[in-house]
Protein backbone atom coordinates (compact mmCIF):
# COMPACT_ATOMS: atom_id res chain seq x y z
CA UNK A 1 0.00 0.00 0.00
CA UNK A 2 1.66 3.43 -0.84
CA UNK A 3 2.58 5.75 1.81
CA UNK A 4 1.78 9.54 1.56
CA UNK A 5 4.81 11.23 0.17
CA UNK A 6 6.34 14.22 2.93
CA UNK A 7 5.00 17.71 2.37
CA UNK A 8 4.04 20.78 3.43
CA UNK A 9 0.33 22.07 2.52
CA UNK A 10 -2.79 23.37 4.35
CA UNK A 11 -4.88 21.45 6.25
CA UNK A 12 -7.94 21.55 3.25
CA UNK A 13 -5.85 20.27 0.75
CA UNK A 14 -4.42 17.47 3.15
CA UNK A 15 -7.72 16.01 3.63
CA UNK A 16 -8.20 14.92 0.18
CA UNK A 17 -5.72 12.44 -1.26
CA UNK A 18 -4.46 11.67 2.45
CA UNK A 19 -7.38 10.72 3.78
CA UNK A 20 -8.76 8.61 0.77
CA UNK A 21 -5.28 6.55 0.89
CA UNK A 22 -5.86 6.21 4.54
CA UNK A 23 -9.87 5.11 4.11
CA UNK A 24 -8.95 2.81 0.99
CA UNK A 25 -6.11 0.74 3.54
CA UNK A 26 -8.66 0.29 6.04
CA UNK A 27 -11.35 -0.97 3.49
CA UNK A 28 -8.93 -3.54 2.46
CA UNK A 29 -8.06 -4.56 5.23
CA UNK A 30 -11.74 -4.74 6.54
CA UNK A 31 -12.29 -6.31 3.21
CA UNK A 32 -9.58 -9.39 3.39
CA UNK A 33 -10.68 -9.57 7.02
CA UNK A 34 -14.27 -10.65 6.29
CA UNK A 35 -13.55 -12.49 3.15
CA UNK A 36 -10.75 -14.14 4.75
CA UNK A 37 -10.43 -17.72 2.72
CA UNK A 38 -7.81 -17.21 -0.19
CA UNK A 39 -9.68 -19.75 -3.10
CA UNK A 40 -13.20 -17.90 -1.99
CA UNK A 41 -14.87 -16.67 -5.24
CA UNK A 42 -16.89 -14.11 -3.19
CA UNK A 43 -13.53 -12.78 -2.14
CA UNK A 44 -12.36 -12.17 -5.43
CA UNK A 45 -15.48 -10.89 -6.28
CA UNK A 46 -15.92 -8.49 -3.80
CA UNK A 47 -11.83 -7.49 -3.58
CA UNK A 48 -12.60 -6.61 -7.87
CA UNK A 49 -15.58 -4.95 -7.13
CA UNK A 50 -13.98 -2.33 -4.35
CA UNK A 51 -10.61 -1.91 -6.39
CA UNK A 52 -12.63 -1.25 -9.65
CA UNK A 53 -14.98 1.28 -8.01
CA UNK A 54 -12.13 3.05 -5.94
CA UNK A 55 -10.69 3.51 -9.63
CA UNK A 56 -13.61 4.78 -10.96
CA UNK A 57 -13.51 7.24 -8.17
CA UNK A 58 -10.13 8.60 -8.87
CA UNK A 59 -11.52 9.09 -12.72
CA UNK A 60 -13.79 11.63 -11.17
CA UNK A 61 -11.04 13.44 -9.58
CA UNK A 62 -9.88 16.54 -11.36
CA UNK A 63 -6.17 15.76 -11.57
CA UNK A 64 -4.92 18.65 -13.10
CA UNK A 65 -5.87 20.95 -9.73
CA UNK A 66 -3.98 18.82 -7.29
CA UNK A 67 -0.27 20.39 -6.32
CA UNK A 68 2.29 18.18 -7.30
CA UNK A 69 2.24 16.58 -3.84
CA UNK A 70 -0.85 15.41 -4.57
CA UNK A 71 -0.54 14.34 -7.79
CA UNK A 72 1.95 11.92 -7.05
CA UNK A 73 -0.64 10.51 -4.32
CA UNK A 74 -3.02 10.41 -6.58
CA UNK A 75 -0.77 8.06 -9.02
CA UNK A 76 0.56 6.03 -6.21
CA UNK A 77 -3.19 4.74 -5.40
CA UNK A 78 -3.86 4.65 -8.93
CA UNK A 79 -0.92 2.58 -9.34
CA UNK A 80 -1.32 0.25 -6.21
CA UNK A 81 -5.22 -0.65 -7.41
CA UNK A 82 -3.96 -1.14 -10.91
CA UNK A 83 -2.13 -3.85 -9.67
CA UNK A 84 -4.26 -5.33 -6.97
CA UNK A 85 -6.61 -6.36 -9.95
CA UNK A 86 -3.87 -7.83 -11.96
CA UNK A 87 -2.79 -10.24 -9.08
CA UNK A 88 -6.22 -11.35 -8.47
CA UNK A 89 -6.02 -12.18 -12.03
CA UNK A 90 -2.82 -14.24 -11.25
CA UNK A 91 -3.69 -15.56 -8.00
CA UNK A 92 -6.98 -16.96 -10.03
CA UNK A 93 -5.37 -18.51 -12.65
CA UNK A 94 -2.81 -20.07 -10.19
CA UNK A 95 -5.71 -21.67 -8.29
CA UNK A 96 -7.52 -22.58 -11.36
CA UNK A 97 -4.22 -24.88 -11.92
CA UNK A 98 -4.75 -26.67 -8.80
CA UNK A 99 -8.53 -27.01 -8.64
CA UNK A 100 -8.24 -30.51 -9.76
CA UNK A 101 -6.64 -31.38 -6.33
CA UNK A 102 -9.53 -29.52 -5.11
CA UNK A 103 -13.13 -30.41 -6.35
CA UNK A 104 -16.14 -29.31 -4.94
CA UNK A 105 -15.10 -30.51 -1.04
CA UNK A 106 -13.08 -27.51 -1.36
CA UNK A 107 -15.59 -25.13 -2.17
CA UNK A 108 -18.29 -27.08 0.19
CA UNK A 109 -15.99 -25.97 3.14
CA UNK A 110 -15.65 -22.37 1.64
CA UNK A 111 -19.57 -21.93 1.58
CA UNK A 112 -19.87 -23.32 5.01
CA UNK A 113 -17.18 -20.88 6.34
CA UNK A 114 -18.37 -18.39 4.96
CA UNK A 115 -22.51 -19.47 6.23
CA UNK A 116 -20.48 -19.04 9.09
CA UNK A 117 -18.90 -15.29 9.08
CA UNK A 118 -22.56 -14.12 7.78
CA UNK A 119 -23.95 -15.90 10.77
CA UNK A 120 -26.45 -17.80 8.46
CA UNK A 121 -28.85 -20.13 9.85
CA UNK A 122 -27.50 -23.52 10.52
CA UNK A 123 -28.88 -27.35 10.02
CA UNK A 124 -27.02 -29.37 11.94
CA UNK A 125 -27.99 -32.45 10.79
CA UNK A 126 -27.84 -30.79 6.75
CA UNK A 127 -24.59 -30.00 7.97
CA UNK A 128 -23.34 -33.35 9.41
CA UNK A 129 -24.52 -34.92 6.52
CA UNK A 130 -22.36 -32.30 4.08
CA UNK A 131 -19.37 -33.13 6.12
CA UNK A 132 -19.41 -36.92 5.86
CA UNK A 133 -19.77 -36.37 1.97
CA UNK A 134 -17.24 -33.48 2.07
CA UNK A 135 -14.89 -36.33 3.87
CA UNK A 136 -15.99 -39.27 1.33
CA UNK A 137 -14.88 -36.81 -1.68
CA UNK A 138 -11.77 -36.07 0.51
CA UNK A 139 -10.45 -39.73 0.52
CA UNK A 140 -11.28 -40.02 -3.22
CA UNK A 141 -8.75 -37.25 -3.94
CA UNK A 142 -6.47 -38.77 -1.15
CA UNK A 143 -6.69 -42.44 -3.16
CA UNK A 144 -5.90 -40.32 -6.86
CA UNK A 145 -2.84 -38.89 -5.29
CA UNK A 146 -1.74 -41.82 -4.10
CA UNK A 147 -2.17 -44.00 -7.63
CA UNK A 148 -0.37 -40.71 -9.14
CA UNK A 149 -3.70 -40.74 -11.17
CA UNK A 150 -3.77 -37.20 -11.03
CA UNK A 151 -0.88 -34.87 -13.16
CA UNK A 152 0.20 -31.77 -11.66
CA UNK A 153 3.61 -29.83 -11.85
CA UNK A 154 5.33 -29.15 -8.58
CA UNK A 155 4.55 -25.83 -7.45
CA UNK A 156 0.85 -26.17 -8.37
CA UNK A 157 0.78 -29.44 -5.96
CA UNK A 158 2.09 -27.46 -3.78
CA UNK A 159 -0.34 -24.34 -4.02
CA UNK A 160 -3.03 -27.14 -3.60
CA UNK A 161 -1.27 -28.55 -0.20
CA UNK A 162 -0.82 -24.65 1.40
CA UNK A 163 -4.89 -24.37 0.48
CA UNK A 164 -5.79 -27.26 1.91
CA UNK A 165 -4.42 -26.67 5.00
CA UNK A 166 -5.96 -23.28 4.57
CA UNK A 167 -9.30 -24.93 4.72
CA UNK A 168 -8.54 -27.37 7.73
CA UNK A 169 -7.45 -24.44 9.89
CA UNK A 170 -10.93 -22.44 8.79
CA UNK A 171 -12.91 -25.09 9.30
CA UNK A 172 -11.19 -25.47 12.75
CA UNK A 173 -12.48 -21.99 13.23
CA UNK A 174 -16.09 -22.70 11.99
CA UNK A 175 -16.57 -26.05 14.42
CA UNK A 176 -15.14 -23.89 17.30
CA UNK A 177 -17.86 -21.76 16.51
CA UNK A 178 -21.08 -23.71 17.09
CA UNK A 179 -19.52 -26.69 19.49
CA UNK A 180 -20.78 -25.81 22.70
CA UNK A 181 -23.03 -23.18 22.17
CA UNK A 182 -25.18 -25.32 19.62
CA UNK A 183 -27.12 -28.48 21.44
CA UNK A 184 -28.13 -30.23 18.16
CA UNK A 185 -24.48 -29.12 16.38
CA UNK A 186 -22.74 -30.72 19.39
CA UNK A 187 -25.22 -33.38 19.07
CA UNK A 188 -24.66 -34.53 15.05
CA UNK A 189 -21.18 -32.74 13.96
CA UNK A 190 -18.46 -33.76 15.97
CA UNK A 191 -17.73 -37.61 14.60
CA UNK A 192 -18.05 -36.18 10.88
CA UNK A 193 -15.83 -33.42 11.43
CA UNK A 194 -13.69 -35.09 13.09
CA UNK A 195 -13.52 -37.54 9.88
CA UNK A 196 -12.85 -34.42 7.65
CA UNK A 197 -10.29 -32.64 9.79
CA UNK A 198 -8.11 -35.76 9.85
CA UNK A 199 -8.50 -36.29 6.24
CA UNK A 200 -7.77 -32.83 4.96
CA UNK A 201 -4.25 -33.25 7.53
CA UNK A 202 -3.13 -36.56 5.94
CA UNK A 203 -4.24 -35.30 1.67
CA UNK A 204 -1.87 -32.10 2.36
CA UNK A 205 0.57 -34.63 3.79
CA UNK A 206 0.44 -37.23 0.59
CA UNK A 207 0.36 -34.55 -2.11
CA UNK A 208 3.65 -32.62 -0.80
CA UNK A 209 5.41 -36.32 0.03
CA UNK A 210 3.87 -37.99 -3.27
CA UNK A 211 3.65 -34.94 -5.70
CA UNK A 212 5.68 -32.02 -4.35
CA UNK A 213 8.48 -34.35 -3.02
CA UNK A 214 8.54 -32.72 0.45
CA UNK A 215 8.84 -35.71 3.12
CA UNK A 216 7.13 -34.77 6.69
CA UNK A 217 10.22 -34.21 8.57
CA UNK A 218 11.53 -31.87 5.38
CA UNK A 219 11.99 -28.12 7.07
CA UNK A 220 14.40 -27.08 4.57
CA UNK A 221 12.64 -27.79 0.87
CA UNK A 222 11.75 -24.03 -0.43
CA UNK A 223 9.22 -24.54 -3.47
CA UNK A 224 8.82 -21.65 -5.97
CA UNK A 225 5.49 -20.35 -7.42
CA UNK A 226 6.75 -18.76 -10.61
CA UNK A 227 4.53 -16.08 -12.09
CA UNK A 228 5.48 -16.07 -15.26
CA UNK A 229 6.38 -13.68 -18.38
CA UNK A 230 3.44 -11.86 -18.34
CA UNK A 231 3.13 -12.15 -14.45
CA UNK A 232 6.31 -10.35 -14.38
CA UNK A 233 5.73 -8.27 -17.21
CA UNK A 234 3.25 -6.35 -14.53
CA UNK A 235 5.14 -6.47 -11.31
CA UNK A 236 7.98 -4.47 -13.61
CA UNK A 237 5.21 -2.31 -14.62
CA UNK A 238 3.88 -1.69 -11.20
CA UNK A 239 7.33 -1.14 -9.90
CA UNK A 240 7.26 1.62 -13.14
CA UNK A 241 10.17 -0.07 -14.36
CA UNK A 242 10.09 0.12 -18.09
CA UNK A 243 12.72 -2.87 -18.86
CA UNK A 244 11.12 -6.19 -20.79
CA UNK A 245 12.32 -9.51 -18.45
CA UNK A 246 14.55 -9.70 -21.95
CA UNK A 247 16.46 -6.92 -21.16
CA UNK A 248 16.60 -6.95 -17.83
CA UNK A 249 18.72 -10.39 -18.41
CA UNK A 250 20.56 -8.99 -21.15
CA UNK A 251 21.97 -6.04 -18.57
CA UNK A 252 21.99 -8.66 -15.54
CA UNK A 253 24.73 -10.29 -18.10
CA UNK A 254 26.73 -7.05 -19.48
CA UNK A 255 27.19 -6.21 -15.72
CA UNK A 256 28.07 -9.32 -14.53
CA UNK A 257 30.84 -9.14 -17.19
CA UNK A 258 31.90 -5.63 -15.83
CA UNK A 259 32.37 -7.60 -11.99
CA UNK A 260 33.80 -10.36 -13.37
CA UNK A 261 36.94 -7.76 -15.00
CA UNK A 262 36.97 -6.23 -11.35
CA UNK A 263 37.58 -9.51 -9.80
CA UNK A 264 40.03 -9.99 -12.04
CA UNK A 265 41.76 -6.75 -11.00
CA UNK A 266 41.81 -7.44 -7.34
CA UNK A 267 42.82 -10.96 -8.12
CA UNK A 268 46.18 -10.25 -9.22
CA UNK A 269 46.18 -7.60 -6.66
CA UNK A 270 46.25 -10.48 -4.32
CA UNK A 271 48.65 -12.76 -5.85
CA UNK A 272 46.31 -15.17 -8.22
CA UNK A 273 46.42 -13.68 -11.54
CA UNK A 274 43.16 -14.03 -13.27
CA UNK A 275 41.91 -16.92 -10.81
CA UNK A 276 39.20 -14.82 -9.00
CA UNK A 277 37.64 -18.00 -7.75
CA UNK A 278 40.88 -19.20 -6.08
CA UNK A 279 41.02 -15.35 -4.77
CA UNK A 280 37.42 -15.46 -3.47
CA UNK A 281 38.30 -18.57 -1.76
CA UNK A 282 41.01 -17.33 -0.14
CA UNK A 283 38.84 -14.01 0.94
CA UNK A 284 36.07 -16.27 1.89
CA UNK A 285 38.52 -18.16 4.79
CA UNK A 286 39.35 -14.23 6.01
CA UNK A 287 37.36 -15.38 8.90
CA UNK A 288 36.52 -13.51 12.30
CA UNK A 289 36.89 -15.63 15.41
CA UNK A 290 33.72 -17.34 16.80
CA UNK A 291 31.46 -14.86 18.09
CA UNK A 292 32.89 -11.68 16.47
CA UNK A 293 30.41 -12.04 13.73
CA UNK A 294 28.53 -9.39 14.87
CA UNK A 295 31.21 -6.67 16.07
CA UNK A 296 32.03 -7.06 12.46
CA UNK A 297 28.54 -6.52 10.57
CA UNK A 298 28.56 -3.57 12.95
CA UNK A 299 31.81 -2.29 12.03
CA UNK A 300 31.27 -2.65 8.13
CA UNK A 301 27.74 -1.22 8.25
CA UNK A 302 29.23 2.09 10.01
CA UNK A 303 31.87 1.83 7.51
CA UNK A 304 29.60 2.39 4.74
CA UNK A 305 27.46 5.34 6.54
CA UNK A 306 30.80 7.25 7.07
CA UNK A 307 31.86 6.31 3.37
CA UNK A 308 28.84 7.72 1.91
CA UNK A 309 29.17 10.65 4.63
CA UNK A 310 32.50 11.68 3.52
CA UNK A 311 31.67 11.46 -0.21
CA UNK A 312 28.60 13.30 0.06
CA UNK A 313 26.39 10.66 -1.45
CA UNK A 314 23.54 10.41 0.62
CA UNK A 315 22.36 12.67 3.92
CA UNK A 316 21.98 11.02 6.71
CA UNK A 317 20.20 12.81 10.09
CA UNK A 318 22.42 12.40 13.04
CA UNK A 319 19.49 10.66 14.75
CA UNK A 320 19.32 7.99 12.24
CA UNK A 321 22.78 7.10 12.03
CA UNK A 322 22.19 7.50 16.36
CA UNK A 323 18.98 5.00 16.77
CA UNK A 324 20.37 2.99 13.71
CA UNK A 325 20.33 -1.03 15.40
CA UNK A 326 21.49 -4.34 15.11
CA UNK A 327 19.43 -7.58 15.29
CA UNK A 328 20.45 -11.34 14.97
CA UNK A 329 18.50 -13.76 12.43
CA UNK A 330 17.09 -16.94 13.50
CA UNK A 331 18.23 -20.33 11.57
CA UNK A 332 14.92 -20.52 10.62
CA UNK A 333 15.12 -17.46 8.93
CA UNK A 334 18.31 -17.40 7.56
CA UNK A 335 16.93 -20.45 5.06
CA UNK A 336 14.63 -17.64 3.05
CA UNK A 337 16.03 -14.27 3.55
CA UNK A 338 19.39 -13.00 2.14
CA UNK A 339 22.46 -12.75 3.80
CA UNK A 340 21.05 -9.98 5.57
CA UNK A 341 18.40 -7.47 5.82
CA UNK A 342 18.69 -3.55 5.66
CA UNK A 343 16.27 -0.78 6.80
CA UNK A 344 16.03 0.94 9.89
CA UNK A 345 18.25 -2.07 11.39
CA UNK A 346 20.84 -4.62 9.91
CA UNK A 347 19.96 -8.48 10.74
Amino acid sequence: MPFRSANFKSQAAITSMEDRIVRVREDIKDLKSFYHISISPTRESRLREYYNSELDSLEQLDFSSFDQHDKVDYLLLKNYLERQLRDLDLQATMDKKADVLLSSYARQIVQLCENRVRVVRMDAKNAAEELSRVHEEIVQVKGQVGKAQIALDRSSAFRAARIVDELRSNLQEWFGFYKGYDPLFSWWVPAPYTEVESSLCELAAAIRQKMVGVQPDDKDTIVGQPIGRQGLLEELSAEMIDYSPEEIIWIGERERLWCETELKKVSQELGYGNDWHRAMEYVKDLYVEPGKQRELVHDLAWEAIEFVQRHDMVTVPPLAAEAWQTFMMSPERQKINPFFLGGECIQ
